[in-house]
């Protein structure tokens, strides 16, 4: 019996996809900011968010600072 060979795709197919699912994704992403920035009420947690994690992450470079 004749062993099967697996066929690659094409790498120009897979950078088209790449590049494909890459601006899909970003297309979504910006509907999505554009969403967030309209609620204030989003718009507020979402930077509430970003201050606890830059705190945090401040903590963490002081500490590091020190040793």
């Amino acid at each position: 019996m004749a062993k099967k060979t697996k066929k690659s795709k094409p790498v120009l197919a897979s950078v088209t996809s790449d590049a494909d699912f890459h601006a899909e994704n970003d297309m979504r992403t910006l509907i999505d900011a554009e969403k967030i920035k309209k609620d204030k009420g989003r718009m507020s947690a979402a930077l509430k968010k970003g201050k606890e994690q830059r705190v945090a992450l401040e903590s963490v470079i002081d500490k590091k600072k020190e040793t």
